[in-house]
């Protein structure tokens, strides 16, 4: 997938409300900024939902959906 497409994808995630972004300021002066994102609540049960609906509760963990902070 090529970068413009991840950015597209990620507008649409976040225009119905399942991704959040913010800018992530370096350290030092050497570092450029670097824009973070994250699945928001909503974001979380959608994909759960879709995890769901594509039967991947039976797969490796690495497949299922997980919150930040169970991670």
């Amino acid at each position: 997938m090529n970068e413009a497409t991840a950015y597209r994808i990620a507008g649409r995630f976040g225009d119905k409300g399942w991704l959040g972004n913010a800018w992530r300021l370096p350290d030092d002066d050497t570092e450029r900024p670097r824009r973070e994102y994250w699945l928001t609540e909503a974001g979380l049960s959608a994909a759960s939902d879709a995890d769901s609906r594509a039967g991947v509760g039976d797969g490796p963990d690495f497949a299922k959906v997980h919150s930040a902070t169970s991670i």
